[in-house]
């Protein structure tokens, strides 16, 4: 079975997918940082979340969402627990907010979020994984 088309199969509309490059902190070293680096490294996922809505055409949602959050990884190497991907996630949604796309990240809006971390050596980078769902 093609993993692509798995949403479809589970009756999950894809409202939208995207790839953000862009490396990952873990949620405790994001709770670690000082007041100006979080927010700097919000600006710069920002940054990258803009970039992402215009170069996939992405349109707003109207329909409760499900978000699926996957950082793929060249390696094993500083592989990190799902939950601390959470920070991240819950950065980069709260830009898709930002610009629009979500009216709202309240449970009317994104009833679920699920977190993955998958290997896959033949990219060079680690990537993430924005989907979208129709809940």
């Amino acid at each position: 079975m093609n993993k692509k088309n798995t949403s479809a199969l589970c009756g999950n509309k894809t409202l939208f997918k995207t790839q953000i490059n862009a490396s990952v902190v873990s949620t405790n070293k994001y709770n670690r940082l000082h007041w100006s680096k979080k927010h700097k490294l919000a600006k710069d996922y920002g940054w990258l979340v803009a970039i992402a809505i215009v170069q996939g055409n992405i349109q707003p949602v109207t329909v409760p969402a499900k978000i699926k959050f996957t950082l793929l990884k060249p390696n094993k190497a500083g592989v990190r627990d799902h939950m601390n991907l959470s920070a991240v996630e819950k950065i980069i949604t709260d830009w898709f907010v930002k610009k629009r796309v979500f009216k709202d990240d309240s449970p009317d809006y994104i009833a679920s979020t699920e977190l993955e971390i998958k290997i896959d050596p033949e990219i060079k980078e680690q990537v993430i994984i924005y989907e979208a769902l129709e809940a």
